[in-house]
């Protein structure tokens, strides 16, 4: 596939086009935005075709993507605290009690999160070199007027291998997906597609990818250890981090050392996860035919969307269900959209990074 430029942002930063990727007959294509339209096409009309965005995020994706821009400052060189800041100052102080109240106390759970993420692969990220991070993408699909676009939070050489892993964060507030999950994954199937034909690009060779990596981040805040009648520090058993502890024994003007052997137990293993995958040359040729061929359909029938009602309406909850309720009981719905809705272009192939079970 000829016709490849990169563009380099900043320090890591990439954005590649490879091919012809400009044109007003173009169909610029994600994971997410097909992904939408599989799971219910009145729910894509309303977002990539109405262009309608909720005012207010729910709690996992307004954590989540705090936390993605966190792990991007780290990867960075950059104080992924001040991240946390400027959101404090500029986003979160600046919303109503009510809201704060129901998103709960995102700076702090970032802080706590991230903190406790950093120093669990604090040792095993010696041994990976970044190449580079938010890798956006825009490839032009051979024989097709289709563009396929997206964003990999990054791009790292695992120095001892010297293999090149794509990662991708993904926030949960549950437990794993399953190894099925995974391997079926349409997102990660198209960066693996979409990093071996960039490559070159990136300074690295097509044989020396090894896959894709899930990074999973509990978003479950570490639980804070109580202080007990007699001013000693619990050694309960409760999800909480060693360095929240240690943390919370300073605030409490207790020793560490004191508690050393409970500490000690104290793992991180359940809250963070790295699952590197790499998956057949056939089972990606596979999934990216299929990807085309829904992007035939999607295109076919985009402008006659028909609703999937079902169960998952309500769980999870889908952020248009109240829209499409009132659509469908004959209600006019401009009051509606004007309240809860703002119209923003597409977040140009960026997945929220969430696992399914936090949307």
């Amino acid at each position: 596939m000829k016709g490849g430029n990169q563009v380099k942002t900043d320090d890591l930063r990439q954005v590649i086009k490879i091919g012809e990727v400009d044109g007003e007959d173009l169909v610029k294509v994600s994971v997410s935005k097909l992904k939408n339209w599989k799971a219910c096409q009145q729910k894509y009309h309303y977002k990539y075709v109405q262009k309608l965005r909720p005012k207010t995020k729910s709690r996992p994706l307004t954590l989540g993507g705090l936390v993605h821009k966190c792990l991007e400052a780290h990867d960075m060189g950059e104080d992924w605290v001040q991240v946390i800041r400027d959101y404090n100052e500029n986003e979160f102080s600046k919303l109503f009690l009510e809201e704060r109240a129901e998103l709960g106390d995102i700076p702090r759970d970032c802080l706590r999160i991230c903190r406790a993420y950093f120093n669990h692969y604090l040792e095993i990220d010696k041994k990976f070199e970044t190449i580079a991070c938010e890798v956006g993408f825009m490839i032009r699909v051979p024989g097709t007027k289709y563009v396929i676009e997206g964003i990999i939070d990054k791009v790292a050489r695992n120095t001892v291998t010297n293999k090149v892993w794509g990662i991708e964060h993904k926030t949960m507030k549950k437990g794993l997906p399953t190894e099925t999950y995974r391997a079926t994954d349409i997102q990660t199937t198209v960066y693996e597609w979409a990093l071996a034909v960039m490559a070159p690009e990136l300074g690295f060779e097509a044989k020396d990818l090894g896959g894709m990596m899930f990074d999973y981040i509990k978003t479950k805040p570490p639980t804070v250890p109580k202080i007990l009648k007699n001013g000693t520090m619990s050694k309960a058993k409760i999800d909480c981090d060693k360095w929240t502890y240690i943390e919370y024994l300073k605030k409490a003007g207790l020793d560490p050392a004191d508690y050393k052997d409970f500490i000690d137990t104290l793992a991180s293993d359940d809250s963070f996860r790295r699952i590197p995958l790499a998956k057949s040359k056939t089972m990606v040729k596979l999934i990216m035919t299929d990807f085309i061929n829904g992007i035939d359909q999607m295109k076919q029938w985009e402008n006659k969307p028909t609703r999937n009602l079902a169960w998952t309406c309500d769980r999870p909850k889908c952020e248009y269900r109240e829209l499409c309720m009132a659509e469908l009981q004959g209600i006019d719905t401009k009051e509606i959209i004007k309240l809860n809705f703002e119209t923003r272009e597409d977040e140009n192939g960026k997945d929220s990074g969430t696992d399914d079970s936090d949307d």
